[in-house]
């Protein structure tokens, strides 16, 4: 009986980290290129965590390849009606460091959430923990971390502490968004709709 239980679970496990496959186009400098991307999925999700460090895709020859976030621009897709992008970011501080949170690759697709002037982005990472009784990790939780972007500039992690602040601060060219937030009509959980917003009234 724990044999057929355990093979069962297996089975489910298996099942639902299944990639699939997904019509798309990895944008690059100078042209784009068609291919069926083998999209890293779990329980019906994508894995966005497995697309940031690289993608493997089919090329028309059905080649196997993979694109890493420092050879493209961009990689798109459409997944359950919804258009996915992930956008290439070069990670590294001028002055050292990173600009995303619990990342040290210099290179990382980050997902796109909403567009415009202000952009939101999100990026997953994990967050290792150490156990109580010994000095090694003993497990790791998946974090998801948001980024807005101001036209071109770089990428501001999303405070969640002195949120008010942190919007005076990137956002001063928009003073009914900061009036709104520090108001508390919008708070950090209505992040969406303050891009919205930004754009709309700020965005030109």
């Amino acid at each position: 009986m724990r044999i057929l239980i355990f093979a069962i679970t297996f089975l489910l496990i298996t099942l639902s980290a299944e990639a699939k496959k997904i019509e798309g186009k990895i944008i690059y400098e100078d042209h784009t290129e068609e291919v069926v991307f083998d999209v890293p999925m779990r329980s019906g999700s994508i894995k966005y965590i497995k697309i940031q460090s690289g993608i493997t895709y089919f090329d028309h020859e059905n080649n196997e390849k993979v694109v890493l976030p420092q050879d493209a621009k961009e990689i798109r897709f459409n997944y359950k009606g919804d258009a996915i992008v992930l956008i290439s970011f070069n990670t590294e501080h001028e002055n050292g460091g990173h600009y995303l949170i619990n990342h040290n690759e210099p290179y990382s697709f980050v997902h796109r959430k909403q567009n415009g002037k202000l952009k939101l982005y999100d990026h997953e990472s994990y967050l290792q923990h150490e156990s109580r009784y010994s000095n090694n990790n003993s497990g790791k939780t998946l974090e998801l971390n948001l980024y807005m972007q101001v036209g071109d500039g770089p990428l501001k992690y999303v405070m969640k502490r002195g949120f008010d602040r942190f919007i005076s601060r990137i956002l001063k060219d928009c003073p009914e968004v900061v009036e709104l937030v520090n108001n508390k009509h919008f708070k950090r959980k209505h992040l969406e709709e303050i891009v919205d917003y930004y754009n709309s009234h700020c965005g030109d």
